[in-house]
């Protein structure tokens, strides 16, 4: 058996076709893939001219897909879920740490998703940068911020009402015209700070993540329409943080099938990735002793050292991130 795609020091190798083993329990209609990195294009793409390779399975197998991973582009994670989904008849995932923003929406495709007790997926709120400005905030601050002024007013209205029909006993059609001054006046300092531009821009950038995971809900999930729309507003816009836990039990609540597992090679695994803080590790093991330059071949490791540098040219966030700048030119949307 060899490695495809990196090139990794024997024990790291020797660690991993224990974790392939135990995962594929026996079957040989199992293959074991292995995504530890952010989800960048040109990763995706590497995987997918690689694939036959990798993915050893028939479409009647299982892939069962080791997922470590801060997220990165929805649109190449969206792209991934295609090329996975559409090589194999069932699809497990394996969280050993986390997999947050747009590899949740990965874990979404999945018909089981493993979890260790200490595993977490997190929100498809993307991550922007205003040009001019050197930190990250999340779309879903502001959007939230905003929608929180809106429902401030309509309970201002509803208390003001009430207060003034309590204590003058006017009618309430004489009410509502003062009421509404009141509130007016109180709100319109918030709202005058208000971009609309700014505000339906990250309306649609959050907009992106809600149909995806909409998309692959009702083609890979087992729910009806409304439960997928439920599903899929919640991951987006039910949560305070980016940064913020969706662990097993919240999973659960969500209707996903999920299931804890205790593996100690996933445990010794999890104790390596701690460390991997440079590397990265995308591909999975294949039969054969060696490849060809003409048969999907392994990345050599000057080679691997190249994309690695390219990669930390382009990314300098290991986070899920959008660069506003980039918007209007097409470009894909990070998580």
């Amino acid at each position: 058996m060899v490695w495809v795609i990196n090139d990794f020091p024997k024990e790291v190798n020797s660690l991993l076709k224990e974790v392939n083993s135990v995962l594929k329990n026996g079957n040989n209609n199992v293959s074991v893939v292995y995504w530890v990195s952010e989800i960048r294009r040109e990763l995706v793409i590497d995987f997918y001219l690689k694939r036959n390779s990798i993915i050893q399975c028939d479409k009647n197998g299982k892939i069962v897909l080791v997922l470590n991973s801060p997220g990165g582009d929805i649109d190449a994670a969206y792209s991934l879920c295609q090329i996975l989904r559409s090589k194999c008849q069932y699809f497990e995932i394996v969280v050993p740490m986390w997999a947050k923003s747009a590899a949740t929406l990965l874990c979404l495709a999945a018909d089981k998703i493993l979890m260790t007790p200490m595993a977490e997926l997190g929100p498809l709120d993307v991550q922007v940068r205003e040009p001019g400005e050197v930190n990250f905030k999340g779309a879903l601050d502001e959007y939230q911020a905003i929608m929180h002024v809106r429902q401030e007013a309509f309970s201002t209205f509803d208390h003001a009402v009430r207060l003034i029909l309590h204590g003058s006993g006017m009618d309430i059609r004489d009410i509502l015209a003062p009421a509404g001054n009141f509130v007016s006046n109180l709100v319109s300092p918030l709202y005058n700070q208000i971009d609309p531009v700014k505000l339906g821009r990250r309306a649609r950038q959050l907009d992106i993540g809600y149909q995806y995971a909409l998309r692959i809900l009702k083609k890979y999930g087992e729910f009806e329409d409304y439960s997928c729309d439920l599903v899929a507003n919640k991951i987006v816009y039910g949560y305070p943080s980016h940064s913020f836990a969706i662990n097993f039990e919240e999973l659960k609540s969500l209707h996903l099938n999920v299931e804890l597992i205790e593996i100690h090679e996933l445990e010794v695994l999890i104790s390596i990735l701690t460390e991997m803080t440079d590397n990265y590790l995308v591909g999975g093991f294949s039969d054969g002793d060696a490849y060809s330059m003409s048969n999907e071949c392994v990345i050599s490791s000057e080679g691997l050292d190249l994309v690695k540098k390219e990669a930390a040219a382009t990314h300098e966030q290991a986070d899920t991130i959008i660069d506003i700048s980039k918007e209007d030119t097409g470009n894909g949307v990070d998580l």
